[in-house]
């Protein structure tokens, strides 16, 4: 398994383009068939742009860095790395880039701390797939997003 893959279709011209239509992201999970089929789902979509994915805590920092993505969608345990603690790294290094928890924890500390840290999103990998598309949507618009299993809540300020 790769820890880290820069997507084919990316544009490497300029990553930051701010012009760019796409919403570009960056899928961080320690389980590489669910980010295949992440990649999948978002890549039949018009406006998302899978441009990496990364296995790990350090590839997800490593190319966040160097791919500037407008979004990671960051699994909350990553092995042995903590996701809340790769989500602060990436709000540092990364101040443009709309973190997203992605989990499947259903517990309300995890919640609560992700909120302390001040992540964009925080969903749950059970929810329906319209769902996340909606909600990655509305982060990238600025809202802020909590999604559980029945809902999705959007919050201006949490």
């Amino acid at each position: 398994m790769e820890e880290a893959q820069i997507s084919e279709q990316t544009n490497a011209t300029n990553p930051a383009n701010p012009t760019n239509d796409h919403i570009r992201i960056l899928l961080v999970d320690d389980h590489e068939v669910l980010r295949q089929g992440l990649s999948m789902i978002l890549g039949e979509e018009d406006d998302f742009e899978v441009v990496g994915e990364a296995g790990t805590g350090k590839a997800a920092l490593t190319l966040a860095m160097e791919l500037q993505p407008d979004m990671v969608l960051l699994d909350i345990f990553l092995g042995t790395s903590n996701g809340l603690d790769i989500a602060k790294q990436l709000q540092r290094s990364c101040p443009n880039t709309h973190v997203v928890m992605f989990t499947g924890f259903d517990e309300e500390d995890l919640l609560f701390d992700a909120i302390r840290i001040g992540v964009h999103g925080y969903l749950q990998k059970t929810m329906p797939v319209d769902d996340l598309l909606s909600a990655l949507r509305a982060v990238h618009q600025g809202e802020r997003v909590i999604g559980d299993p029945h809902a999705i809540t959007q919050v201006q300020r949490i």
